[in-house]
């Protein structure tokens, strides 16, 4: 018996991998398609103004940074990314108040055409976290929310609290407008 094994195809120079749907740029992956992705610390490969140019390049306008030490705002502004901070240690989820004011500020940005991008250090465990409270918000269930992250970006929403997270903001949502 012969194996054949298949070539890949050349990718050709004009190509941009992530409209065909790949998962590049430290991790990148949109979770809303061409709304809201998530990815690991930018910088954390490249230089920052290369990763932070590259997001600029693929249309995202707004990123929410979850790790503790803050990317540098001088590098952040001048590529004119509109930049949220809001530090959550690691391994840890997202206290609901910020939750509720992440999905907000995604959704003034997307309201003013800004796709957002959120990272985390490995952009697992807590952006994993809230990507899966995005997808609450959109009306998806906390399991099918937290199963979907987690078949997109394997090894995300890394501990029972990050996971139990997602299901108390689902019980939260009936008190907000919805």
């Amino acid at each position: 018996m012969v194996i054949r094994h298949r070539r890949r195809p050349k990718r050709l120079q004009n190509e941009d991998p992530v409209e065909r749907g790949q998962t590049v740029l430290n991790g990148f992956g949109w979770i809303d398609e061409g709304r809201v992705a998530g990815m690991r610390r930018p910088g954390s490969l490249r230089p920052l103004e290369e990763d932070l140019q590259a997001l600029r390049d693929t249309g995202i306008g707004a990123i929410v940074s979850l790790t503790e030490i803050a990317l540098d705002p001088d590098v952040v502004r001048s590529t004119g990314l509109t930049y949220l901070r809001v530090p959550v240690p690691d391994f840890h989820p997202p206290a609901l108040h910020d939750i509720r004011y992440i999905i907000t500020f995604i959704e003034s940005n997307l309201t003013n055409g800004r796709p957002t991008v959120i990272h985390c250090t490995a952009g697992l465990g807590r952006t994993g976290t809230i990507l899966a409270c995005w997808l609450v918000r959109q009306g998806s269930a906390p399991d099918t929310a937290i199963a979907k992250i987690r078949s997109l970006r394997p090894g995300s929403i890394e501990t029972r609290k990050q996971e139990q997270r997602v299901f108390d903001f689902a019980d939260h949502l009936p008190k907000v407008s919805r």
